[in-house]
């Protein structure tokens, strides 16, 4: 698949990336609305079948997908040497340690992808474990006991063929210790700390420090 660099919008559905979305997730969807499959954007981009795009395909995708560079960089995961050997740029924040980003292998909520048809950049944190807006665990695997990866059929369907909110009915209320955490967690990894949990908040003595 070629296409020349100097087109605006090579294909027909565009949309620019929301703020609070996952990099990865963005190309999902918009792969979904214009029939092209993950694996063969994947390829596109990177050369080789991964489960996840590199920070480095930000300006690709905002000329496939009408997005801004910019705001897609911002969602995708970059490697900063300059912070440590182990240390990554994601959704605004440097995390010293790779591994409390889930590059590969997100959480998601069932409830979320049905209601607003897009991964949200906070399930790609090790550190949340629920969704605030429905009071119940992430998920992490699908009912078939794959885990959850990007490298799937679609937004809504595991690479078995279920459709990922409609395994998880049951949901797994979360206690409200976790919620509380992860409402902090939100609140901090929002663009210009929009408030997304309640200003009498313990948790607000938090407010200064790092994610």
């Amino acid at each position: 698949m070629n296409f020349a660099l100097n087109d605006t919008n090579p294909y027909p559905f565009v949309d620019d990336i929301f703020s609070d979305e996952d990099g990865v997730g963005y190309a999902l969807r918009m792969a979904d609305a214009n029939g092209l499959s993950f694996h063969k954007l994947v390829v596109f981009l990177t050369s080789s079948p991964r489960s996840y795009l590199p920070h480095r395909s930000a300006p690709a995708l905002a000329f496939m997908f009408g997005g801004t560079t910019a705001r897609i960089e911002r969602a995708l995961v970059r490697l900063n040497p300059d912070a440590g050997m182990r240390a990554a740029d994601y959704a605004g924040h440097t995390f010293l340690r790779r591994r409390h980003l889930r590059q590969m292998h997100p959480q998601i909520c069932p409830s979320c992808l049905l209601d607003e048809q897009r991964a949200l950049a906070s399930w790609s944190l090790t550190m949340m474990c629920c969704c605030t807006r429905h009071g119940a665990c992430l998920v992490d695997r699908c009912v078939c006991g794959r885990p959850v990866s990007w490298y799937r059929k679609s937004l809504l369907v595991c690479s078995c063929g279920r459709v990922v909110f409609d395994a998880y009915k049951n949901r797994v209320p979360a206690v409200n210790g976790a919620l509380a955490i992860c409402q902090q967690i939100e609140y901090l990894l929002g663009p210009a700390y929009f408030r997304l949990r309640s200003p009498d908040s313990l948790l607000g003595i938090f407010d200064g420090i790092t994610l």
